[in-house]
C-alpha cells in the first residue's frame, strides 16, 4: 500500500490515525464531494483515479487535477478548517478512500507532532506546486503545457508492463489542465505524435518515447 502522507511517520502514529480513519468505497463517476461542500473531512487516496473539476464563470465543468494512490483530498482544511471546497471530486473508476474527521485532524496534529509535521509539508509541496504551475502559465507556451501536464499524469497510469503507459484522459481534460483550449492542446499533442514521442487514440494517449516527450516539453 501506498501510505501517502502516513509513510513517514513512526509506527505507533500510522497506527493512531489509522485508527480513526474510515473506509469508503465509490462507484466509477461518483462524487466524493462537490465544490462548495463543506470541508468538513480529509481523504487519502487508497486505490484508484479521481479527478478534480471546477465550474468556470460560464456554468461549465472544467478540469483540474488528476490523483491517484497516496494523494490527499481535501487538504484545504488543513489551513482553513471547516471551509468550503474548492472544487468537485468525481472517480474515474472504482475507487477506495480512507477519511478523517476535520476534528480527528485538529485533534491528532495535537496529539502528535509527527503527525502535524507531516501534514505540514503535505500543504508546503501543494503550494510549492500550485506556485509551478503559476510559473508556467506566465512563462511557457500552451503547446509545452500541455506536454508536461502528461509527463506529470505518466505516474498515475504506468504499470509495471514494459509497452507505453496509456494515458485515459480526454483531450479537454487535458487542455483544461495546461490552461488552454481543446484545439490548441490538439495541435501540440499532433505534433508530438508526429515527433513520435506519443500515440494518439479515442481518449487516450500513449507515452512512446519518454525521453523524447521531455525534450519537447522543455
Amino acid at each position: 500500500m501506498d501510505w501517502g502522507f502516513l509513510g513517514g511517520l513512526p509506527e505507533a502514529e500510522r497506527k493512531a490515525v489509522l485508527d480513526r480513519m474510515v473506509a469508503r468505497r465509490f462507484r466509477r463517476r461518483e462524487i466524493v464531494f462537490h465544490e462548495g461542500d463543506l470541508g468538513d473531512r480529509l481523504y487519502l487516496v487508497t486505490k484508484g483515479r479521481l479527478l478534480a473539476r471546477v465550474l468556470t464563470s460560464e456554468g461549465d465543468e472544467s478540469a483540474l487535477a488528476l490523483h491517484g494512490v497516496g494523494d490527499l483530498l481535501g487538504e484545504l482544511i488543513l489551513l482553513n478548517g471547516n471551509d468550503r471546497r474548492s472544487a468537485t471530486i468525481v472517480a474515474l473508476e472504482p475507487s477506495e478512500l480512507l477519511s478523517l474527521s476535520a476534528a480527528d485532524v485538529v485533534e491528532l496534529r495535537k496529539m502528535y507532532p509527527s503527525v502535524d509535521q507531516a501534514l505540514d509539508k503535505v500543504v508546503a509541496d501543494r503550494m510549492s506546486t500550485l506556485l509551478e504551475l503559476l510559473q508556467e502559465a506566465r512563462y511557457l507556451p500552451a503547446d509545452k503545457r500541455v506536454l508536461r501536464r502528461i509527463m506529470t499524469l505518466e505516474p498515475h497510469f504506468k504499470t509495471d508492463s514494459d509497452s507505453p503507459t496509456e494515458i485515459r484522459i480526454t483531450q479537454e481534460d487535458l487542455a483544461a489542465m495546461a490552461g488552454t483550449t481543446r484545439p490548441t492542446a490538439n495541435r501540440a499533442l499532433q505534433r508530438a505524435e508526429q515527433a513520435g514521442a506519443i500515440g494518439i487514440a479515442r481518449r487516450r494517449i500513449s507515452i512512446v518515447d519518454p525521453a523524447l516527450l521531455e525534450k519537447l516539453a522543455k
